[in-house]
């Protein structure tokens, strides 16, 4: 089973001085998630776009855990305009990756705009996973749309761990209105 990471860059959970305690509890969070799917599925992979902040922490967690991951990168050299530091720990974590998908090269996930090619990044996980975890306050930007994404799936489970709040939560797909209607037959109210 594959399961995909979205989530907010580093000030969204707690900021680029780490650790820090939102950091930290995004951490554990993971962590423990990660530990009881790997308990459950004998063929657990992670895939994780490689961002900074919780998408990094994710493949850390993964490392850490001997589950193998997948890295999508939007495009070859996402993390050129990052700090060194940055830089650095991008390349340690990738170098750690089962599979490095670079997903802009895949014709059928190409854009030639920078925000286009984040969003083909995060279709191509959600096209490519079967649970997502989500790392989201709720707030507008890339997670919200990657999130969306995966609520228009109506198969997938999203695991939701808000930073702020520090809670966690289960969103379970909606079925649709024919299921639940041939369950109890025709005319049933």
């Amino acid at each position: 089973m594959k399961v995909m990471v979205t989530g907010h860059r580093p000030p969204g959970i707690g900021g680029y001085d780490t650790p820090n305690a939102t950091e930290q509890w995004v951490r554990g969070a993971l962590r423990s998630i990660l530990a009881g799917l790997k308990e459950r599925e004998d063929d657990l992979v992670a895939v994780t776009g490689m961002a900074l902040g919780a998408d990094q922490v994710f493949a850390e967690e993964c490392i850490r855990l001997g589950i193998p991951f997948i890295a999508a990168v939007p495009f070859r050299g996402q993390e050129s305009r990052w700090p060194a530091a940055s830089q650095m720990r991008y390349q340690e974590i990738i170098k750690q990756a089962r599979e490095i998908v670079v997903v802009d090269e895949i014709p059928a996930y190409h854009s030639d705009h920078f925000g286009g090619k984040l969003a083909c990044r995060n279709k191509w996980m959600v096209d490519h996973s079967k649970l997502t975890i989500a790392v989201w306050s709720g707030a507008p930007g890339g997670t919200a749309r990657a999130v969306e994404m995966v609520r228009r799936r109506k198969d997938r489970k999203i695991l939701r761990l808000n930073p702020v709040a520090q809670t966690s939560t289960v969103e379970e797909p909606e079925p649709e209105e024919d299921l639940v209607m041939d369950m109890f037959g025709p005319g049933s109210e």
